[in-house]
């Protein structure tokens, strides 16, 4: 465990324990000063750590319909059981069977010609630049 200071960053690292009570405390005036020599004065911060989530998220809904079908230049839309995070470094293959495009997660959407995939909450839209 041990505390990390980038100018007006500080990362503390330590082994939080999930479904605990943690705290941030600097008990003592001056533990930290701000840039003209300022003392700020003492901090307790507290909150809880989270357990993992073990449970896999569910596709409640996919737009079109699976094997159903749709217009060759629609999007793909997946609907769900809760919010997503992305890994960035990921990609999505999308495949008929001949054809094939990677969409990496990282793609930008307004560039031209390029699949893209958006994440609001719960809802992934991805839109292949190739029509299948």
């Amino acid at each position: 465990e041990h505390i990390l200071l980038d100018g007006t960053t500080v990362l503390v690292v330590s082994r939080l324990v999930p479904g605990q009570l943690h705290a941030l405390r600097l008990d003592t005036l001056g533990v930290f000063v701000e840039e003209f020599g300022i003392p700020l004065l003492p901090i307790v911060s507290e909150f809880w750590v989270l357990a993992d989530d073990e449970r896999a998220p569910e596709i409640f809904m996919q737009v079109p319909v699976h094997q159903g079908e749709a217009s060759t230049n629609g999007n793909i839309t997946l609907f769900f059981s809760e919010a997503l995070q992305a890994d960035m470094s990921g990609i999505i293959n999308i495949s008929d069977g001949t054809k094939e495009e990677l969409i990496p997660l990282s793609a930008n959407s307004q560039t031209k010609g390029q699949g893209y995939v958006i994440l609001r909450g719960s809802m992934v839209i991805i839109n292949p630049s190739l029509d299948f």
